[in-house]
């Protein structure tokens, strides 16, 4: 791991550095462990026991790789939740099928994930979180039904 030095001159923008990475960190803290260490990931891991630096160099990558899937499809998950929520209330007149309570938790999730990604782009990573495909909307819908028929 290296360190990046910066002139005095600077120090308004360490400050800055300093309280994103603690916000990335606080955030990756409550993430759960499976987003980032996947079965790949621990194959990886597990593969490099001299640990050199070329294995670290194959974990970043592989976490790298895990967290940018994971960040989208958590969205595409969200969103589709959503999409289908929207479909229900025009079913029902605009009435919200969610409710309040659960709203505001989905609302919270998706900033969540909002947040994930505007830390990380001081690590140079930017997301286009994208929108579902109909695939992911159709399994929602089918998890939805599937859930409702057991309630």
């Amino acid at each position: 791991m290296g360190y990046e030095v910066f002139p005095d001159d600077q120090a308004e923008e360490v400050k800055r550095l300093k309280k994103a990475r603690r916000k990335v960190q606080a955030t990756f803290s409550q993430m759960p462990s499976e987003v980032a260490f996947d079965p790949e990931l621990r194959q990886v891991w597990h593969k490099s026991e001299a640990k050199d630096e070329r294995s670290w160099d194959e974990i970043s990558d592989a976490l790298q790789s895990n967290l940018r899937e994971g960040i989208q499809m958590r969205w595409w998950e969200l969103r589709a939740v959503e999409l289908v929520l929207e479909e229900a209330n025009a079913e029902f007149d605009g009435e919200d099928a969610l409710g309040p309570r659960f709203r505001h938790r989905l609302h919270d999730a998706k900033c969540k994930v909002k947040e994930i990604c505007e830390g990380l782009e001081i690590f140079g990573e930017t997301f286009e979180l994208s929108e579902p495909e109909e695939e992911h909307i159709e399994l929602t819908k089918e998890l939805l039904d599937s859930a409702r028929d057991h309630y």
